[in-house]
């Protein structure tokens, strides 16, 4: 109750406050030396501005809040169905091809990847030998010598490469790694 009786009280001194400017005293002889019906016209307007004024910063930035919130969600469960739709693929995908070691390509491949310090941004099998890999952020000397351990440790080669340099001088690249 004494935060609501503190907000009170300054309001009341800032009404208090702006009624003894001199410019809101002039407004208010010029108010009331209209005619009624001016009076009325003018408080008409005044309700209707405040209605554009809530409708512009309230209701419209939630209107269009909720139709982001449900074009995601639309989104989202689109990305849901074609997941559980694929599942079956993917798992197929990842077991079935295990290496002499008894890892899968992509588990040889990122194990090899973190001791370079090397994160896949995204990665999906192109065949039963093969996988694609994104990166990004990663330096050429890592990158070459994560595909070098892997050609001469593990026979894994790169069919094909694509590399970008982003501004911050490190590489995004995409690879196409096979058995």
């Amino acid at each position: 109750m004494n935060i609501a009786n503190a907000l009170l009280d300054r309001l009341a001194l800032g009404w208090n406050s702006l009624q003894t400017l001199t410019i809101t005293q002039h407004l208010y002889a010029r108010y009331t030396s209209m005619r009624d019906r001016d009076q009325w016209a003018l408080k008409v307007l005044l309700v209707f501005m405040a209605c554009v004024f809530m409708y512009v910063l309230l209701l419209k930035p939630a209107h269009e809040y909720a139709a982001a919130a449900r074009s995601s969600a639309e989104n989202q469960q689109a990305t849901l169905s074609w997941m559980k739709a694929n599942a079956a693929l993917f798992k197929s995908s990842q077991s079935s091809v295990l290496r002499d070691d008894g890892q899968t390509l992509l588990g040889t491949a990122s194990e090899q990847a973190k001791y370079w310090g090397i994160a896949f941004k995204r990665f999906e099998p192109v065949d039963k030998t093969s996988m694609r890999v994104w990166l990004e952020g990663v330096s050429f000397d890592n990158l070459i010598q994560w595909i070098a351990g892997l050609h001469s440790d593990h026979n894994i080669t790169v069919r094909e490469i694509q590399l970008d340099q982003q501004a911050s001088g490190a590489l995004s690249a995409s690879l196409t790694l096979q058995e």
